[in-house]
C-alpha cells in the first residue's frame, strides 16, 4: 500500500515569472506526491489513465505505478487523484489484482517476476501491466531422448477494463517452439515493453529474448467485436536483425503508412551496433497473421542504443503520426542522450530511412536524455501536440518540455522540470524522469498534464498544467521626441508620451478581484550591449532604476489602456530610435499555510508570454529640408555569387558558404534609420559579412531565423555608398530544399522617393555527389601448390590456403553528402557446373565489413551460408572427404568402395575416413546424368571410405562401382586462355561472375558519407588450394575477379555520373615450382642416368654381335665378280638348291 502527500508552495509574495528556460504551464511547485514501499522501485514504470465508464463526463482519474520488486512477484498501483480539495488521510493507492483463472490455476512461477516493469494506458480500452521475467516450468525431450526439466522465461502480461478489473493473461511465447531454448522462445522476457492504442484497440508486446535475442513483437488485436487474433513478427532466416538486436525493447503502434492505416514501430538498441526502430504492418495475404518488416531507420552513433525508447506524437497536427525515437547513451563532447524527431511526410514516401530529422541533444554527459519519452497532447492550447523527455541522470533527474508546431518541435525547450524544482518533499527525488505518461487531463481544467517517476526513490509525482490566459497588448500611438523643444506635458524637460492597451477574447473569464495584471516596461537596457538608458519614466518609483516601470491593475474589462511618459536625459544620440519592451505576467500569491489539501491548480493561471510582450519604438523629430519631410533615394543592386544553369542560379548542397554580394547609394536627402534587410530561408544561417569599401562601417545581425538586418548609418547621407558580402552557411535541415528564395530591400523612417521593389532570388538547389568505387586486391599475387589437403581432414581455416583480401574504396568528391547508399558486391565462392556446389575459389571466412568515419559495420548476405559454410571459424567439427571429382569442400562422405584405378595422371591421391553419415537432404544423392537415375551416397552404418582425385584431359572419366563400370561427369575445369604479355605467351584462366565462376552477393549499407571522404569495405577470404593444385598444374595464371556495383536509391534525388560506379578486384594465382616440376617430366638427373644407361646398355649388345662375328660378311670383286667358293660349300650349296645355277650369272 502506498500513500499520497498534497504539497502547497508557500512563498510569501512570489509572482509567478518565467524560470530558466522560459518555463510555461506546468507546475512542479505544486505536485501530487506518491510513495510506495522502500526499494521495491515504486516509479519504474507510470502512466496517466481516466476511467470512463458509463460517458464522458463520469470520469475516474488514476495514476498506474509500476512497482517491481513489492512483494516479490512486483505490484502494479492504481492511485487515487481529486479534481476537489481532499485531506491526505482520504486518498490512498490500491493493488490491482490477477486474473482470478491464471492465479487460480497456479502457472508458472511468479516468484520475482518484475510486474509491473512496463504499463501502458489504452483509456477507454482500459490497461495492460506485465512482467516480463515471469517463468514457466516444462519438461522437454532433449537430443538424446531424454526428458529434462527447463524453466522458460517467457513473460507475461496482463489485460485490465478501463474500470481497472483484469480480463486476461497473455503469454505469446507459450506454445511457441522452446527445445532449443534461447535459440528458439525459451527466454522470451515478453512484457519488456507494452503498448496500448487507445484508437484502435490493439495491444502490442514486445519479446526481445527470442532467438538468441533479435527479439520480436507481438500484437493482439480485435478483428470484430468478438473475434481476437494475434499477429506476430516473422522468425525465420530472412529476419531483418541479427542476433543480440535485442528487437521489442520498445513498442508503440500508430498511423505511419496511411491516416487510417494501422503500422507499428518496435526499437532494437542493439541492431546494426548503433541501433534500429523497425516499422512493421500486416501482411495484407488472407489468413496471414504476419507482421511484415516494411522499413527500418537506423541510428547514427555505435553504441548510442537509438531505439530504447520510441514514442508516436503527431507533432505537426497533420493526422499523420510523428515518430520519436530515443538514444540515450548517445555522446558528445560535454553531452549525452539524443532523441530523433521523425516527422512523418506523408504520400509516398511517409517514414523512411534517409529522411532527415531533428536530433535534439542532452545537455550533460551521461544525463540519459531520451531514456523516457512521452506525448503531452497540447499544453499551451495552440493546436499543436507538445512533448516531454526525461533525463533521469542528469543530476537527480530533469524533464524537458518541447512544444509543438506546424514546422515540428520547438528549437529549444519551453521549460525544464529538475528534481529540485520539486517542493515540499522530505528530500529531492532521484533519477527523477525515468518514466513518464502525460496527454491526460486528471484534474479536468482542458489542460493535460503530466506524470513522472522516481524509481530509486520510490515516488512518483502528478504535475498539474495551469490554466493559460491570453492577454494582448497593443502599442496605440507614441510622439515623436523634438530635442529642440523643452516643453512637456507637466514640466520643462524633454519629453515625449505613449499609450498602450491591453485586450482580451471574447471568452476570457474576467473575475473581478481575482485576476491582477502586472506590466512591465524596461527602456532599451534590456537590448544586448545596451548598459544605460537614454530615457526615464516619469512616474517610476525606483529611483534606482528609473528606466523600468512597474504597474499592477486588476482587469475588469476586456480592454485597459495605460499612458505613459518618458523624459529624454542623454542627447549623445539623438537619432537611433529608443526601444521599450512590455512584459505582462499575473500576480498571484500562493498559500504557504494550506500543507494538507490537494490545490486546485485554477487558481494559478498563467499568461500566454506570446501575447503578453511587445516591443515599443519612439523615435525623434528630424529635420529635412524645407518640407521638414526626408526624401531620400535608396539605389539596391544585388548579385547571388552562384553559377546559373537555364537561367537561374544553382546552389549545389555541401558547399560550405554561399554569398551575396550587395550595395546601396542614396542619392537623395539624409536617410534616417536606413537598413538593408535580406530575408533568407530559415535552413541557411547567416555567418557573416565583409565590408567591400573602406567608407563605410556596416553592423549586420539576425532579427530571427529568416532576417538579417544591416545598419546603413543614421543618418545615410546623401551620395554614401556602402558595399558589402554577407555570408551564408546551410544547415542540416537544407538537405530537403529544391529551391530557396532570397529578398533584398531597403528601410528607412525617411521618405524613399525611389521606393525600388525587392530584388528576389529563386534558387535551385541540387544534390550533386560524385561517387568513385575502386578495388585491389591483397595481395594481388598469391601462389598455390603443395600436397592436396580434404575439407574432413582441415584443422583450422589456415590450411585452406593463402589469405587473400579484396578492398573496395569508395569516395565521395562531394560537394553533398550522400546520407545512403549501398554497394553490392558479387564475390567468386565457387566454379560454376551443373551441380548444386561447385569446387571453391575464393572461401570467405567472415563477412564483409564497411568502415565510415572510423564506424566498422558488417555487409549483409543476400543468402544464408554464403560465409564459412564449413564452420571453420567456430572450429566446428567437420565430417566431409573429397568425393571422386568434387570439391573437396563440399563433397559428403561415400559408402561406395571405388577401387584405384591405372590413370594417365601419375599423382593419384587416396584418403580414408569412418563416418556415420546421416542422409536427411536430396544432396546426398549422386544424380547419374548418362543414366537418369539417383543413386545414393550414403548409408547409416559406418564403413569405410576412399576417395581419390583423378585428373584427366577429358570431361568424364571411368571408375568401377560394384562391379560395373558407371559414367560420371566430372566438375568444370575452365579452359586457359592464351594471353601475350611483355612478348611472352602465357595460357591464363580468367574466373568472373555469370561467366564460369558461381558467385555469393552481399550487400554494404553506407551512411552519411561526407564529401572528400571515403567507406571503405573490406572481404577477407582464403584462397582454396587444393582446387587449383588438383585443376590447374599447368596454366600459367589463374585470375579470380570480384565486382562491386554503387547502387544508390532513387527516392534519394543525387546527380552523379555512374561511369565509375563498377569495380573489379583481380587476384592472380600462380602454380608453385612443384607444379611446374611435375608438369615438365621426370628431374634432370632422371634423365642423365636414363641415357648412359641406355648406351651402355647399347655397346654391350654390339660387344656381344661382334663376338658373334655378327658384323662379318663375304666382300665382293672390284669388278663386279664372285669371288670362287670351295668344292664342299658349292656340293652344299647345290645339294640344298639354295643358290640354283640358273640364277647366277
Amino acid at each position: 500500500m502506498c500513500w499520497q502527500k498534497l504539497v502547497t508552495l508557500a512563498l510569501a509574495g512570489i509572482l509567478l515569472v518565467p524560470r530558466d528556460s522560459a518555463g510555461f504551464n506546468l507546475e512542479p511547485r505544486l505536485p501530487v506526491i506518491y510513495e510506495g514501499q522502500t526499494g521495491s522501485y515504486f516509479g519504474y514504470s507510470v502512466a496517466a489513465h481516466m476511467i470512463t465508464e458509463n460517458s464522458t463526463d463520469d470520469r475516474k482519474p488514476r495514476i498506474i505505478v509500476g512497482a517491481p520488486k513489492q512483494d516479490r512477484s512486483g505490484a502494479v498501483m492504481a492511485c487515487d487523484i481529486f479534481s476537489q480539495p481532499r485531506l491526505m488521510s482520504q486518498s490512498s493507492c490500491q493493488k490491482l489484482p490477477f486474473f482470478d483463472s491464471f492465479e487460480e490455476q497456479g502457472q508458472g512461477n511468479m516468484t520475482d517476476m518484475w510486474f509491473g516493469v512496463s504499463v501502458s494506458s489504452g483509456q477507454q480500452n482500459g490497461l495492460m501491466a506485465c512482467a516480463h521475467r515471469y517463468v514457466k516450468p516444462t519438461t522437454i525431450i532433449n537430443e538424446n531422448n531424454v526428458h529434462e526439466e527447463q524453466r522458460l522465461g517467457f513473460g507475461i502480461c496482463f489485460q485490465y477494463s478501463t474500470s481497472l478489473v483484469p480480463e486476461a493473461a497473455w503469454v505469446p511465447c507459450d506454445g511457441q517452439p522452446v527445445k532449443d531454448y534461447h535459440l528458439g522462445f525459451g527466454l522470451c522476457q515478453a512484457g519488456t515493453s507494452c503498448h496500448l492504442n487507445s484508437k484502435y484497440d490493439v495491444q502490442t508486446i514486445g519479446m526481445p529474448g527470442t532467438k538468441t535475442w533479435r527479439g520480436g513483437v507481438s500484437s493482439f488485436m480485435k478483428r470484430d467485436k468478438y473475434i481476437r487474433e494475434w499477429l506476430r513478427t516473422n522468425t525465420d532466416s530472412s529476419y531483418p536483425v541479427e542476433n543480440y538486436a535485442y528487437l521489442g525493447m520498445s513498442v508503440a503502434s500508430g498511423n505511419f503508412f496511411d491516416k487510417q492505416r494501422l503500422g507499428w514501430a518496435a526499437g532494437a538498441p542493439r541492431a546494426n551496433d548503433t541501433g534500429a526502430v523497425l516499422l512493421f504492418e500486416r501482411n495484407r495475404a488472407p489468413n496471414n497473421n504476419e507482421l511484415e518488416h516494411n522499413r527500418t531507420l537506423i541510428g547514427e552513433q555505435v553504441a548510442s542504443s537509438f531505439g530504447y525508447v520510441i514514442a508516436v506524437v503527431d507533432i505537426n497536427s497533420d493526422g499523420l503520426d510523428d515518430l520519436v525515437v530515443g538514444a540515450p547513451f548517445y555522446y558528445e563532447d560535454g553531452v549525452g542522450g539524443a532523441v530523433h524527431v521523425y516527422l512523418n511526410e506523408g504520400a509516398p514516401r511517409y517514414l523512411y530511412q534517409g529522411m532527415q530529422y531533428r536530433k535534439v541533444i542532452g545537455s550533460k554527459e551521461e544525463s540519459r536524455f531520451g531514456f523516457a519519452i512521452t506525448g503531452l497532447g497540447d499544453i499551451d492550447r495552440d493546436g499543436f501536440n507538445d512533448l516531454a523527455i526525461g533525463a533521469p541522470y542528469e543530476g537527480d533527474g530533469a524533464v524537458y518540455i518541447y512544444l509543438g508546431s506546424k514546422n515540428g518541435l520547438s528549437e529549444r525547450p519551453s521549460q525544464i522540470i529538475r528534481a529540485s524544482d520539486v517542493k515540499r518533499t522530505r528530500t529531492v527525488p532521484s533519477t527523477f524522469g525515468y518514466s513518464l505518461s502525460g496527454g491526460v487531463d486528471l484534474d479536468n481544467n482542458k489542460y493535460p498534464d503530466l506524470v513522472v517517476g522516481a524509481y530509486s526513490s520510490d515516488r512518483a509525482f502528478a504535475i498539474y498544467a495551469r490554466p493559460i490566459k491570453n492577454i494582448k497588448a497593443e502599442l496605440r500611438y507614441s510622439l515623436p521626441i523634438d530635442p529642440t523643444t523643452e516643453k512637456c506635458l507637466s514640466g520643462k524637460e524633454v519629453c515625449t508620451t505613449f499609450q498602450v492597451c491591453l485586450t482580451t477574447p471574447s471568452d476570457f473569464d474576467h473575475r473581478t478581484g481575482d485576476l491582477i495584471v502586472v506590466q512591465r516596461i524596461e527602456a532599451e537596457t534590456f537590448q544586448p550591449n545596451k548598459k544605460k538608458s537614454r530615457v526615464i519614466f516619469k512616474k517610476a518609483k525606483n529611483t534606482e532604476t528609473p528606466h523600468i516601470l512597474v504597474e499592477s491593475f486588476q482587469m475588469t474589462d476586456y480592454s485597459k489602456c495605460t499612458t505613459g511618459e518618458l523624459i529624454l536625459v542623454d542627447r549623445s544620440d539623438i537619432h537611433t530610435t529608443i526601444k521599450l519592451k512590455l512584459t505582462l505576467d499575473l500576480d498571484n500569491d500562493l498559500d504557504r499555510n494550506d500543507r494538507l489539501h490537494v490545490p486546485r491548480i485554477d487558481q494559478y493561471p498563467i499568461l500566454n508570454k506570446k501575447l503578453g510582450t511587445l516591443t515599443i519604438p519612439v523615435d525623434f523629430k528630424k529635420n529635412c529640408g524645407d518640407n521638414a519631410v526626408c526624401e531620400s533615394t535608396l539605389y539596391t543592386e544585388s548579385k547571388l555569387n552562384l553559377p546559373n544553369e537555364k537561367g537561374e542560379p544553382v546552389y549545389y548542397l555541401g558547399w560550405e558558404t554561399m554569398n551575396l554580394t550587395v550595395s546601396v547609394r542614396n542619392t537623395g536627402e539624409s536617410a534616417y534609420d536606413a537598413f538593408l534587410h535580406i530575408e533568407h530561408p530559415s535552413e541557411m544561417t547567416f555567418i557573416g559579412r565583409s565590408v567591400l569599401n573602406k567608407k563605410s562601417v556596416l553592423d549586420c545581425s539576425t532579427e530571427n531565423q529568416t532576417l538579417v538586418r544591416c545598419d546603413l548609418g543614421n543618418p545615410m547621407e546623401n551620395g554614401d555608398l556602402a558595399e558589402l558580402l554577407l555570408k551564408f552557411r546551410p544547415e542540416r535541415e537544407a538537405d530537403d530544399l529544391t529551391t530557396m528564395r532570397f529578398v533584398v530591400h531597403t528601410t528607412t523612417s525617411s521618405q524613399d522617393t525611389l521606393n525600388q521593389r525587392p530584388t528576389t532570388f529563386d534558387v535551385s538547389v541540387v544534390r550533386a555527389a560524385e561517387l568513385e568505387i575502386k578495388g585491389l586486391a591483397k595481395p594481388e599475387q598469391v601462389w598455390y601448390g603443395g600436397r592436396v589437403v580434404g575439407a574432413s581432414a582441415m584443422q583450422s581455416e589456415a590450411e585452406i590456403g593463402s589469405e587473400v583480401t579484396h578492398v573496395y574504396s569508395v569516395f565521395n568528391y562531394g560537394p553533398y553528402m550522400v546520407p545512403n547508399f549501398k554497394v553490392h558486391i558479387r564475390w567468386p565462392m565457387e566454379v560454376e557446373n551443373s551441380r548444386k556446389n561447385g569446387k571453391y575459389l575464393l572461401y570467405l571466412t567472415e563477412l564483409p565489413k564497411v568502415q565510415v568515419n572510423g564506424v566498422l559495420t558488417s555487409c549483409r548476405a543476400v543468402k544464408d551460408n554464403s560465409v564459412d559454410p564449413l564452420g571453420f571459424t567456430n572450429k566446428q567439427a567437420i565430417v566431409a572427404t573429397e568425393a571422386p571429382t568434387a570439391a573437396a569442400s563440399r563433397s559428403r562422405p561415400s559408402t561406395l568402395r571405388i577401387p584405384q584405378k591405372k590413370s594417365t595422371d601419375p599423382v593419384i591421391r587416396r584418403t580414408t575416413t569412418t563416418t556415420t553419415p546421416k542422409p536427411t537432404t536430396e544432396d546426398d544423392y549422386d544424380y547419374d546424368a548418362d543414366y537418369g537415375e539417383a543413386r545414393p551416397t550414403t548409408t547409416t552404418t559406418p564403413k569405410t571410405i576412399y576417395a581419390r582425385k583423378v585428373i584427366t584431359e577429358r570431361n568424364y572419366t571411368y571408375v568401377s562401382s560394384y562391379g560395373r563400370n558407371t559414367r560420371v561427369r566430372r566438375d568444370m575445369i575452365v579452359p586457359a586462355e592464351s594471353v601475350r604479355v611483355d612478348g611472352r605467351v602465357l595460357n591464363v584462366v580468367k574466373m568472373r561472375c555469370n561467366q564460369n565462376t558461381r558467385c555469393v552477393d552481399f550487400s554494404c549499407t553506407v551512411t552519411n558519407l561526407q564529401k572528400h571522404n571515403s567507406a571503405v569495405i573490406t572481404i577477407k577470404s582464403r584462397l582454396w588450394n587444393a582446387t587449383f593444385v588438383e585443376d590447374y598444374p599447368r596454366v600459367d595464371q589463374v585470375s579470380i575477379f570480384s565486382f562491386a556495383e554503387i547502387r544508390l536509391d532513387p527516392e534519394i534525388d543525387i546527380r552523379q555520373k555512374t561511369t565509375n560506379d563498377y569495380a573489379e578486384a583481380e587476384t592472380k594465382a600462380y602454380p608453385d615450382s612443384s607444379l611446374y616440376q611435375r608438369s615438365e617430366g621426370a628431374p634432370w638427373w632422371v634423365i642423365a642416368l636414363g641415357v648412359i644407361i641406355g648406351i651402355l646398355i647399347l655397346v654391350a649388345i654390339a660387344y656381344c654381335l661382334y663376338k658373334m662375328d655378327f658384323f662379318k660378311r663375304n666382300q665382293h670383286l672390284r669388278n663386279g665378280e664372285y669371288e670362287p667358293v670351295s668344292q664342299t660349300e658349292k656340293k652344299e650349296l647345290t645339294q640344298f638348291s639354295q643358290y640354283p645355277d640358273s640364277n647366277f650369272h
